[in-house]
């Protein structure tokens, strides 16, 4: 059985999730999903730039960032919300309030 090229079995700097439910890890994953294309796809730019990066063995860092983009522009990057739950509690902390004082308003108002 052949096993990748040590290059394409590096993991990418992060997971990134993809909006048809997977997820890309490693270098490989990265190149599969780069295979499977549409050709309107793969001609954008932002995916010929990750063709490149790939075919010239490049820093994972960099490959992260570009296939990162390119799902980014494609509308295909998934977004995972993960917040410190204190980061959590300020982001929805100024609707609870709104929501207290229109209520606070509407029940002023009928009394």
């Amino acid at each position: 059985m052949l096993r990748p090229a040590p290059s394409l079995s590096q993991k990418l700097t992060r997971p990134i999730p993809t909006k048809d439910g997977g997820t890309l890890r490693t270098v490989l994953d990265a190149r599969t999903y780069v295979l499977a294309l549409s050709e309107d796809r793969e001609m954008r730019q932002q995916w010929q730039r990750a063709c490149e990066l790939l075919l010239a063995e490049a820093d994972v860092g960099a490959l992260s960032k570009q296939i990162e983009l390119a799902l980014f522009y494609d509308g295909r990057l998934a977004t995972l919300l993960l917040f410190p739950s204190s980061f959590l509690f300020l982001l929805l902390t100024p609707r609870v309030i709104s929501l207290s004082l229109t209520e606070n308003v509407r029940t002023n108002r009928r009394a």
